[in-house]
């Protein structure tokens, strides 16, 4: 009865140690790829937490988030982080837009810097603008 039983606790010893052989490496790269995931999420956050967008009147006396459709205005970047135009999204009364806002040949907006809006002046409505990080910045458009 001794030798059965000594046996068995080895096989069972033996299935443990097959077991965790073989799920181990599984395991440990699902931890790694979760440790990566949390880094790029922390990583997206900060860039969105020093992102940030203002409409400016063109001698940049005030911001507003209330345009009329016959002045200019600029689109200045007051945070920290450089913003790629060309992936910058445009909703236009919350429909994606592909009506170019931007000079043509412009494709950084960086930090303390600004860029002409372009393309309001038959428009009417909510105008939102989306980074690739999320940051967003509203404003409203009056005839």
């Amino acid at each position: 009865m001794g030798f059965a039983l000594s046996i068995t606790a080895a096989i069972l010893l033996i299935a443990t140690l097959l077991m965790i052989a073989m799920f181990y490496p599984t395991l440990s790269q699902s931890t790694d790829e979760l440790t990566d995931a949390r880094d790029d999420r922390y990583e997206l956050q900060l860039s969105k937490q020093n992102t940030a967008l203002v409409v400016y009147e063109e001698d940049r006396s005030r911001a507003r988030y209330s345009l009329d459709n016959d002045d200019d205005y600029e689109l200045y970047n007051c945070g920290e982080t450089p913003i790629d135009l060309e992936k910058l999204i445009i909703l236009k009364n919350g429909e994606y837009s592909t009506t170019a806002m931007f000079p043509e040949g412009t494709q950084w907006l960086y930090p303390s810097d600004r860029v002409a809006l372009e393309g309001i002046e038959h428009f009417s409505g909510s105008l939102k603008f989306v980074c690739a990080n999320g940051a967003t910045l509203t404003v409203e458009v009056t005839s």
